[in-house]
């Protein structure tokens, strides 16, 4: 099933499909705009997909070379956001650069942070997103960063 973007529910629960610059990613992810920031990081939420945003496909920075070390959506190159969004529409496979997992890390963590506490449809998609994490951490545990973060 595909799903229409709404600015008040910017939440593609995993196994629904959305249409990002082309591309149908899988779920699991926030779509749209305005999405306020757990932190005090003064931005939108890092891990929002703004689909206004410029995105290069065609010449995507796969190793993450423009990326800095903090990755927010809105603030990576368009040729990050075209490595990123080509990922997800991958199904989220090994040998990504550990930075676009981290970005979709940090929209489950918020997901199951933040959203459950107030939305019983949240609560119930923790055990899926937790599977996730944990086939996340199989394919990119190694890397300590990664492992320590999603391992906690």
């Amino acid at each position: 099933m595909t799903r229409a973007l709404r600015h008040d529910a910017p939440w593609v629960p995993l196994g629904t499909s959305v249409s990002v610059q082309g591309l149908a990613l899988p779920g699991g992810v926030y779509v749209g705009q305005g999405l306020e920031p757990v932190s005090r990081y003064g931005g939108p939420e890092p891990a929002l997909i703004d689909p206004k945003l410029p995105v290069n496909v065609r010449q995507p920075d796969t190793h993450g070379r423009q990326m800095n070390y903090w990755p927010s959506y809105s603030e990576i190159p368009s040729a990050s956001r075209g490595a990123y969004l080509q990922w997800l529409a991958a199904g989220r496979p090994d040998g990504a650069y550990i930075g676009y997992v981290f970005l979709f890390f940090y929209g489950i963590e918020r997901r199951v942070i933040l959203d459950s506490v107030s939305s019983e449809a949240a609560r119930q998609e923790v055990p899926a997103l937790l599977r996730e994490v944990e086939r996340l951490l199989e394919l990119y545990g190694d890397n300590g960063s990664f492992g320590g973060y999603a391992g906690d």
